[in-house]
């Protein structure tokens, strides 16, 4: 949801702290979105998506009108630290 920069989650399967985020400015191009979550992820984790999966994600995209395009979601606990990756994929 564009204007909604964080969001956190909670739940009673463990303690780890959730949350899901805009990577970008909520006035910049949700086209761009994907391209820069990747590269935040490819930063901050051993485990990046994979350029054939982003090109596909990235033709779902294409000549659609998103609203956010891409949020970049964290769990973290004291073992571990794991990430995912939101994709926008309008219904044409």
């Amino acid at each position: 949801m564009p204007g909604f920069p964080i969001e956190l989650a909670f739940s009673t399967a463990d303690r780890s702290l959730r949350y899901c985020v805009e990577i970008a400015d909520p006035a910049s191009d949700p086209r761009q979105r994907l391209a820069t979550a990747a590269n935040l992820l490819s930063q901050m984790s051993t485990v990046a998506p994979k350029p054939d999966v982003l090109d596909r994600l990235s033709n779902l995209q294409a000549d659609r009108e998103l609203k956010y395009g891409a949020w970049i979601g964290g769990r973290h606990s004291k073992n571990s630290d794991r990430y995912k990756l939101y994709v926008e994929v309008p219904i044409a």
